[in-house]
């Protein structure tokens, strides 16, 4: 009973952190840190956070095979040597160090996803790939709805920053609730991805 509660939380949490980026700006809250107007923290954030802690034993159960995949050891060696080299130069080391961690968080959270999807069934894989094609179609609906409103009402709908909206850009930018237009597009990737594997395969 306790493992497949573990198994369904897995499940959510790599769905949200693979198909949620939509929504990685809003709902969340600012730390102010060094003037770090970036770093926030959010449902997303902690859904990535949730994923990375329940990611622990399986990185422990294959600490073996991950210790002996040189590929892997060694590329989070490279990249550790060059952010303590960028560190080390860098003019303001401090926000340099945040964005260092930003990127190891990134990886560390990637690393998380790749094992918790490896230890899914063919059914789990499926519902994903299912979870993945309706995210993708509501936050593209969404988006559109966005569009129409700040079409129509330049100045009353922008959820970038405050006076953020189409009226001040010239056009409306389509963003949702994540933190860039381009950011918003990357969260549809995966689920793009999926419809056109799937529409291959058929």
């Amino acid at each position: 009973m306790a493992k497949k509660y573990i198994n369904d939380v897995r499940f959510w949490l790599l769905a949200i952190v693979v198909f949620g980026g939509g929504f990685a700006l809003h709902p969340s809250v600012g730390l102010s840190i060094l003037d770090f107007s970036s770093l926030r923290i959010g449902l997303y954030q902690i859904a990535a956070v949730g994923l990375m802690i329940s990611s622990l034993p399986l990185i422990f159960e294959k600490r073996r095979s991950l210790f002996r995949n040189r590929w892997l050891i060694g590329g989070f060696l490279a990249i550790f040597i060059a952010i303590t080299v960028g560190v080390f130069f860098a003019e303001a080391r401090l926000r340099t160090a945040l964005y260092s961690l930003s990127l190891l968080f990134l990886l560390t959270v990637g690393l998380s996803a790749g094992l918790i999807y490896s230890e899914l069934s063919k059914s789990e894989k499926r519902k994903l790939i299912n979870v993945g094609l309706w995210s993708g179609l509501v936050f593209g609906i969404l988006a559109i709805i966005q569009l129409i409103v700040a079409t129509f009402e330049p100045t009353g709908f922008g959820t970038l920053c405050a006076g953020c909206k189409a009226d001040v850009f010239g056009f409306p930018r389509i963003n949702l609730f994540a933190a860039e237009p381009q950011f918003f597009a990357n969260s549809l990737l995966p689920a793009f991805s999926l419809r056109s594997f799937n529409q291959n395969l058929a």
